[in-house]
């Protein structure tokens, strides 16, 4: 082997030993990142959830759809996606029902809360089907100084 081909491979050995150790760096910076989010969520959800509500209106109640109201108690601006989640309780636990659809295309649209409440029609029975005898609530992601999940009251399918 000459010494051209030599450094061509000692070269390419560097490289890839740089990229990985940049690799590896990238995705600690990652993973930080990730925990860094989860505590600022848990912080946020501590002191915010008590200040943003979300609640049924229980005379809008369908097998597939309910209006909930969010009310924002704190001066913090809020907003939110169109993503939600429905969940049953089961067995005193709540559980994220599935998606009746695996292909479900959420827009990515944000909403700003325009004063101190607002009202949003959820239509589950797109994306979960017609819910069945049970207790429900919705999940959603909203953003007040940090992302929050407000839970909705649970609310009875007869």
């Amino acid at each position: 082997m000459n010494k051209k081909m030599l450094g061509i491979i000692i070269t390419v050995i560097l490289i890839m030993i740089i990229a990985m150790i940049l690799g590896i760096n990238v995705s600690l910076k990652i993973e930080k990142n990730n925990i860094d989010q989860k505590e600022n969520l848990k912080s946020n959800t501590d002191d915010i959830s008590k200040k943003v509500t979300m609640e049924i209106l229980e005379d809008t109640i369908t097998k597939e759809s309910v209006m909930v109201l969010i009310t924002n108690h704190s001066e913090e601006k809020c907003g939110w996606g169109v993503e939600y989640k429905v969940q049953r309780k089961i067995n005193n636990k709540w559980e994220d029902l599935e998606p009746i659809n695996d292909a479900i295309s959420i827009p990515m649209i944000a909403y700003q809360m325009k004063g101190k409440q607002s009202k949003i029609k959820i239509d589950y029975g797109k994306e979960y089907g017609t819910l069945e005898k049970g207790t429900y609530r919705i999940v959603k992601l909203v953003q007040c100084k940090g992302y929050i999940e407000l839970c909705s009251n649970e609310f009875t399918m007869e």
